[in-house]
């Protein structure tokens, strides 16, 4: 369902691959199952390890992202961003992407 409302939507679609080559999560502090369990401005909400939840909402996406890639022609190398970005979906609390490294 999630991979269909992105692909079927040119703008979602741009947004979501926009963010190829990092991590996403839901910077919720009282979300420990779709979110992180930290707030967007808590000193720990870029270290993945100390994030006190599971994160399914950006796992959700991240798989998203990487099935499309994977369907379409697009290079991730002409997508990847290097700067750490927050961005909101859907009405839904700030999503906090991380660049890899």
């Amino acid at each position: 369902m999630c991979f269909l409302q992105f692909s079927q939507n040119l703008y979602l679609r741009s947004v979501l691959l926009a963010t190829a080559g990092t991590i996403l999560a839901e910077a919720s502090p009282v979300d420990t199952k779709w979110g992180i369990g930290l707030a967007q401005d808590h000193p720990h909400a870029k270290r993945r390890d100390m994030w006190r939840g599971e994160n399914r909402l950006g796992e959700v996406l991240m798989e998203v992202r990487d099935e499309m890639l994977a369907w379409s022609d697009v290079g991730d190398d002409t997508l990847v961003r290097c700067s750490i970005l927050l961005i909101t979906l859907f009405r839904v609390p700030p999503l906090l992407e991380i660049a890899c490294k």
